[in-house]
């Protein structure tokens, strides 16, 4: 079994679009998350309009237990 996991790709969408396609053809079919993902306990939200992108870990910090 290989595993793609937390890949992140900045590129316009149709350069994008063939990085996933030669991926999945190694791969098989991938989860595509795009405009809000988390990637490394990083979460990303990107507006549509402005491509502003906000990055927070709250939900990452909300999830830590002390050792």
């Amino acid at each position: 079994m290989r595993i793609v996991d937390d890949l992140k790709i900045a590129a316009p969408d149709h350069i994008a679009n063939e990085i996933l396609s030669k991926l999945e053809a190694t791969f098989g079919k991938l989860e595509v998350q795009r405009d809000t993902f988390t990637n490394c306990g990083i979460r990303h939200r990107q507006n549509s309009g402005t491509f502003e992108t906000e990055l927070d870990q709250t939900e990452f910090i909300a999830a830590m237990k002390p050792i």
